[in-house]
C-alpha cells in the first residue's frame, strides 16, 4: 500500500514539472513575440528620423528590453501620436518627464529631497 502511495505522489510530481515545463515555454514563446513586436514598432518610430523620436527609441529600449503586452499596446499609441504630429515624440521621452518634474519643483509644487536628505526625485520611464 506504501508503495502504490508513494508512486502517486511521483507521478503527481512528474506531471507538474511538465506542466511547469510547457506553461514557462509559453511564456517564453510570447515574449520573444512581444520582443518582435516591439522591434517593428520601433523601426517605425525611429522612421521619423527626428533626434526626439531616436531618444525615445533609446529610452524604450532602456527600460523595456523585455515588454508586456501592456507596453506594447501603449508603443502602438505613441506611434500613431508621433506619426500624426512627429513633434510629439519629445513628450514621451525620459528627460522631458524629468524636465517637467523639475520645473514643477522649482515652482513650489514639489520637493525633490526627503525627510532624511536623500535624493527622493522619482526614476522616470519612457510612455504616456
Amino acid at each position: 500500500m506504501g508503495k502504490i502511495v508513494l508512486i502517486g505522489v511521483f507521478v503527481l510530481m512528474l506531471a507538474s514539472s511538465v506542466l511547469g515545463y510547457f506553461s514557462n515555454q509559453r511564456e517564453q514563446d510570447l515574449q520573444v513575440l512581444r520582443n518582435a513586436q516591439q522591434s517593428q514598432l520601433l523601426v517605425k518610430l525611429e522612421s521619423v528620423n527626428l533626434p526626439v523620436a531616436s531618444q525615445l527609441v533609446e529610452d524604450w529600449q532602456h527600460h523595456y528590453p523585455n515588454p508586456s503586452d501592456k507596453q506594447i499596446a501603449e508603443l502602438r499609441i505613441i506611434l500613431q501620436r508621433v506619426q500624426s504630429d512627429p513633434a510629439e515624440a519629445e513628450k514621451y521621452t525620459v528627460e522631458y518627464k524629468q524636465k517637467s518634474f523639475n520645473e514643477s519643483a522649482l515652482a513650489g509644487a514639489t520637493t525633490a529631497v526627503s525627510l532624511f536628505g536623500l535624493d527622493s526625485t522619482p526614476k522616470f520611464k519612457p510612455g504616456l
